[in-house]
């Protein structure tokens, strides 16, 4: 269990979060010589097909077996959306439950979606391996001005075409049209049966408060939520209804 608590000097908050150490290191030390750069890997859990070695999504955008991204549950969270978050005064720090959202955000079924896709090797940048590359590349544009200011360049102009708040609204913007279209977010299965269908707060094994309607109970993480879904029931089952 997390902890929020607040340095009495600087009053800023900071999270304790214990659990934390309990990451798995499988992946530290000599690795066999792998392809730099693959679409997929075998027992990958944030590759398709092999999802269900994640823990459950949280959100997807697109279907369950043809997904763009995946919002799944952080094996060792440093906040979590449950407990009570009454601060705490009698120390010398004020402190509470490490109470939040902590998940793991996969961006793309392909994992070289990366940089070496969105910059191209010798068109706005150089890209490479290491502390030597990297100097001798320094080294290079420093000995040829001509090639450095061409970088530079053609760098602003794919930052100015792809990555500035024009770019990022207009990217928001289609994702609007997409969803007017009818293509819909939608969340994996089963889902509803861990969560607040209003609020979507992850619910314990005693939700606060419960509720039946047509024949399947739902949890809510307070009695304002379950108000909230008697209004609306349709739209609060509607995924459920459509996943089974």
């Amino acid at each position: 269990m997390s902890e929020l608590r607040q340095d009495p000097t600087t009053y800023d908050w900071i999270v304790i979060a214990r659990d934390r150490a309990k990451r798995s290191h499988q992946f530290t030390g000599d690795q066999k010589a792998v392809d730099p750069n693959p679409e997929f890997r075998k027992q990958c859990p944030f590759c398709p097909g092999d999802e269900h070695m994640s823990p459950p999504a949280v959100m997807i955008c697109g279907e369950d077996d043809n997904w763009r991204l995946r919002v799944v549950s952080n094996k060792f969270p440093a906040l979590t959306p449950v407990g009570d978050v009454t601060r705490d005064e009698r120390k010398i720090f004020r402190s509470c439950h490490g109470y939040g959202r902590h998940e793991v955000i996969v961006e793309s079924p392909r994992q070289n979606d990366s940089i070496p896709l969105q910059m191209a090797d010798g068109v706005g940048g150089i890209l490479v391996e290491g502390v030597d590359e990297c100097a001798a590349a320094m080294c290079d544009l420093l000995n040829d001005s001509g090639r450095a200011m061409a970088l530079g360049k053609a760098g602003r102009e794919r930052v100015r075409e792809h990555f500035l708040m024009p770019r990022l609204v207009l990217n928001h913007l289609e994702l609007m049209r997409n969803l007017v279209n009818g293509e819909r977010l939608t969340r994996e299965s089963g889902w509803l049966r861990s969560h607040d269908p209003v609020c979507g707060m992850a619910l314990g094994e005693n939700p606060e408060a419960t509720t039946r309607h047509q024949g399947t109970e739902y949890g809510f993480c307070s009695a304002r939520c379950r108000r909230i879904f008697f209004g609306r029931p349709e739209h609060y089952t509607r995924q459920n209804n459509k996943t089974g």
